[in-house]
């Protein structure tokens, strides 16, 4: 963070009028490690499209981004949410078909090859 006129801005927004490019709506960070400022490591983007660059949530507990255990069914349940829509994509009896079935929805919606991969890395992680 930067603080600017008398407030906090963050140093990824602030890279892109400094690179005589327009303030986007947001940014993302390629890598999905907001430490990491390199310009070539940041992209223009609104909402929508910074999600399908997410990691991993370390509330995470089957290792798989979109993939969760079912109590009722006794099974794994592959889901997907896209522009605020979730998509159930099905129940599998293997976490790995689940997984395959996740990633293959998303390469077709246009998530990045990295999505959920692994955890974030944040500044505040750091302090």
């Amino acid at each position: 963070m930067i603080k600017l006129l008398g407030k906090l801005r963050s140093a990824s927004r602030l890279a892109f009028p400094w690179m005589d490019e327009p303030l986007p709506e947001q940014v993302d960070h390629l890598d999905r490690d907001s430490l990491n400022n390199r310009w070539s490591n940041l992209a223009a983007s609104t909402g929508a499209e910074n999600s399908k660059n997410k990691s991993m949530r370390r509330t995470n507990t089957s290792g798989v981004n979109g993939v969760s255990w079912n109590t009722a069914t006794g099974r794994w349940k592959a889901d997907v949410t896209v522009s605020g829509k979730q998509h159930h994509l099905g129940y599998f009896d293997d976490i790995d078909e689940a997984a395959a079935v996740v990633a293959e929805f998303r390469a077709a919606n246009g998530f990045s090859p990295g999505h959920g991969q692994e955890h974030a890395k944040y500044a505040s992680a750091a302090l």
